[in-house]
C-alpha cells in the first residue's frame, strides 16, 4: 500500500515492477515514478516482514535526482518510524505476499480488529 502526503491510502501498482523484474519485490523505475509525489522529501518503505523488497538501481537514482530520501526497513521496523515521521513524508508498505495472505487471515481471523485511522499518522501492528 502507498500512503500519500495527504494521508490517502492506495494500493501499490505492483504490475509496473512485475513487468520488468517478474516480481514486485524489486521496485522498478516505472513504479518509482508512480510512487513519487511533487514536494516529497522522504519515502519510508516497509519492505515486508523479512525485508524482501528492494529498490532497483534506476529507482534509487530517480529518488536521489528528486531529492527524496529513501529509508528501507522491514515492515515491523518501519511502523514506529512512520508514527514519528514529520514533514513531507510518504510511505510504501509491503504487507504480505498474496500466497501467505490467505493463511495469515485464516490464522488471525478470530484476532482481527478493524481499526479506523483518522487524521493521524498511525499504523497498527499486531
Amino acid at each position: 500500500m502507498i500512503i500519500r502526503l495527504g494521508g490517502q491510502v492506495e494500493q501499490r501498482n505492483k504490475k509496473l515492477s512485475k513487468a520488468v523484474y517478474g516480481t514486485s519485490h524489486t521496485i522498478s523505475l516505472a513504479e518509482a515514478k508512480h510512487i513519487h509525489q511533487k514536494g516529497v522529501a522522504r519515502l519510508l518503505i516497509g519492505a515486508g516482514q523479512h525485508g524482501t523488497v528492494t529498490l532497483s538501481e534506476a529507482a534509487a537514482a530517480y529518488f536521489a535526482r528528486h531529492r527524496c530520501q529513501v529509508e528501507l526497513l522491514s515492515t515491523p521496523e518501519v511502523i514506529p518510524v512512520w508514527n514519528q515521521a514529520q514533514g513531507a513524508v510518504i510511505g510504501l508498505v509491503h504487507v504480505t505476499c498474496r500466497g501467505e495472505r490467505r493463511e495469515t487471515v485464516e490464522r488471525r481471523e478470530s484476532n482481527a480488529v478493524p481499526r479506523e485511522v483518522g487524521g493521524g499518522r498511525v499504523l497498527a501492528h499486531q
